[in-house]
């Protein structure tokens, strides 16, 4: 059961800023996500920076990557501007 952070919106939406998901992978999580939160939680969390113990998701498997018991996962809205 990995440790995910929420950021942002994501705070809002899960009514939360910290939560225990008990997922095998990234997916599995944002899947969990989406069962709990809803669609609109899911589809924030599934495009915004995957953060795993510091590291970027996406540098270990993205979606596919394995998550442990220890880890922390934070979910960082990605911000815009002009």
């Amino acid at each position: 059961m990995a440790r995910v952070k929420y950021l942002g919106r994501l705070k809002q939406l899960t009514k939360g800023e910290q939560a225990v998901i008990d997922a095998g992978t990234i997916g599995g999580m944002l899947k969990v996500i989406r069962q709990q939160h809803g669609k609109e939680a899911y589809l924030m969390a599934k495009k915004s920076h995957l953060v795993v113990n510091g590291e970027n998701a996406g540098l270990y498997g993205g979606f596919r990557m394995k998550l442990k018991d220890s880890d922390l996962v934070m979910i960082v809205p990605v911000c815009c501007g002009g």
